[in-house]
């Protein structure tokens, strides 16, 4: 009955499945750092409306200190790259910026979220800084031309 969650168990417990397969070593990982159970039927237990509330008032100040720096940040890197660009560049540049600044928050859910459950969040977060990186240096050479 429980074919898929018997393959989950023997693959977590096989010492060298981890090192085959993405999957298998997060089978392993779910089981072993997370102690969830492939044969659980229960429903997932669900916070009533009162101990949301109750959550959510105990992180507000975070997410508020979180909201505040976060805007503390934007504004000084648009000014540091107003100041910085060239007058006859500085609309391009900030329009440049802005896009940036907002697409790679988008992407790097995608590349650094998604691909890090697969190969590790280290090694996703290297690769998107490289491709950045290249991307950037190919953009900065094409317009030197």
């Amino acid at each position: 009955m429980h074919k898929h969650a018997d393959r989950i168990i023997a693959a977590a417990r096989d010492p060298s499945a981890s090192g085959r397969s993405a999957i298998y070593a997060s089978w392993a990982r779910s089981l072993t750092r997370y102690g969830l159970d492939p044969q659980d039927t229960s429903p997932p237990r669900r916070l009533t409306g009162h101990e949301l509330r109750e959550a959510r008032e105990r992180v507000e100040p975070l997410l508020f200190a979180a909201g505040f720096f976060e805007l503390s940040f934007s504004s000084m890197a648009q000014s540091l790259v107003q100041l910085n660009a060239l007058p006859e560049m500085r609309g391009r540049v900030i329009g440049l910026f802005n896009m940036s600044a907002l697409g790679l928050r988008f992407f790097s859910g995608i590349t650094v979220g998604l691909a890090g459950t697969l190969v590790g969040v280290h090694v996703s977060l290297a690769a998107s800084a490289a491709a950045f990186g290249a991307v950037a240096l190919w953009l900065m050479t094409r317009r030197s031309r």
